[in-house]
């Protein structure tokens, strides 16, 4: 009799533990996040139009359990001041919009701003730019982190507290790679690279699960490196200790990228990969992880896409060259393709070529005119907001 009593008060005690605890997680984010203006979202995976809706900014805390999240797509700003150029915003908003139902997460340090810039930053008393854009999402979260914290109780918590980081020629870079690490071990997720690349598609398929991204070497047969400008883990993955292992061991090399030379090694090492190249078949012995080609998930440069032909098929069918035609011939285009991605260099090269399309009847179709209509198609909001990105 003794025994039960002791189970059921046991139980009721295990219970109300239980509950109590969903009540302070309730309560602690409530007070650490402050929600954006509210109002209406209406937004398919197909949408072109955007309204105003809800985001939330927050402030990270260690004790902070909703992080973990392996649906989640993150992306990080490591300068320390605050802030987000046009094109950086237009890769946040490019991935929120053709992503609404997957949480989009923006890290950003606060490490160079005082007590007073910091609290308008969280309290959203002084919206910058990038704010007011962004808060047009409700599937955005501005979260603001301190660098020593954030690393605190981490396997690169020394490497960042001896400041080794800064004694790099690149420092940012390398802040970057390791931070990107952090967020992957606290919380999973997909990371996408906010300097290098803009959402064309959804990222809703498998292969964007457990994946990294794989590159050829285009003067070496069969040799291949990873790309860190997006990959996914599970939280909890077995790669990702390994991937921290390696960059601790990569934190005195002088790679301009050390986050590739750790996803490598920690393939070589934990998957038996072979040097002479990644996708060699065979080779993948970590049967939960998957490579997908860089060709599969980088959108072609444009000017092997859009030929005279394309504009040319158009108006044999009778249609007209016109602003609304040239857009839908440019999303015909881009749905066809395999690739999810494009980067900016990419985009920044054609823009260099000036290249001219299409020329007829006093319409000319320039790089310029397409890649801004491939902008503002992605990131409308960040567009009106900002009309030169380059």
């Amino acid at each position: 009799m003794r025994l039960y009593n002791f189970l059921v008060v046991f139980t009721l005690l295990l219970v109300a533990t239980i509950f109590a605890c969903h009540i302070w997680l309730i309560t602690q984010d409530r007070l650490h996040g402050i929600r954006f203006n509210s109002g209406q979202y209406k937004a398919g995976i197909h949408s072109r139009e955007v309204t105003k809706g809800s985001g939330r900014i927050s402030q990270w805390r260690i004790t902070e359990l909703r992080a973990i999240d392996s649906e989640r797509i993150y992306m990080h700003e490591t300068t320390g001041y605050g802030d987000l150029t046009a094109r950086q915003c237009c890769a946040v908003e490019s991935a929120a919009k053709n992503n609404p139902n997957r949480q989009v997460q923006l890290f950003v340090s606060r490490s160079e701003l005082d007590d007073e810039q910091q609290q308008k930053l969280i309290n959203g008393s002084n919206p910058s730019p990038w704010l007011t854009v962004l808060q047009h999402y409700p599937n955005v979260e501005v979260i603001f982190y301190d660098e020593a914290e954030y690393f605190n109780d981490t396997t690169l918590e020394t490497w960042y507290m001896e400041d080794q980081w800064e004694n790099n020629r690149q420092q940012e870079t390398h802040l970057s790679d390791y931070v990107r690490a952090v967020s992957l071990f606290r919380g999973g997720g997909l990371f996408l690279d906010i300097n290098s690349v803009l959402t064309l598609k959804p990222l809703n398929e498998p292969r964007w699960t457990n994946f990294f991204v794989v590159k050829s070497n285009d003067r070496i047969a069969h040799q291949t490196t990873s790309s860190n400008k997006m990959f996914h883990l599970v939280h909890g993955h077995h790669l990702i200790d390994m991937l921290i292992f390696k960059l601790v061991e990569a934190s005195g090399s002088p790679h301009p990228e050390p986050f590739e030379v750790a996803i490598d090694a920690s393939l070589a090492r934990i998957c038996n990969f072979e040097r002479k190249g990644l996708l060699n078949p065979g080779n993948n012995q970590c049967l939960d992880v998957r490579l997908n080609e860089e060709r599969d998930v980088f959108l072609p440069p444009l000017d092997t896409l859009l030929s005279r032909r394309s504009f040319t098929h158009l108006k044999e069918n009778g249609g007209s060259i016109n602003l609304q035609s040239l857009q839908q011939v440019v999303r015909t285009v881009v749905e066809a393709q395999e690739g999810v991605l494009m980067t900016w260099d990419a985009m920044a090269a054609l823009l260099q070529q000036n290249k001219t399309f299409f020329e007829s009847s006093g319409f000319s179709v320039s790089s310029k005119m397409v890649l801004s209509m491939l902008i503002a198609d992605n990131c409308p909001v960040t567009a009106a907001q900002e009309k030169i990105f380059f």
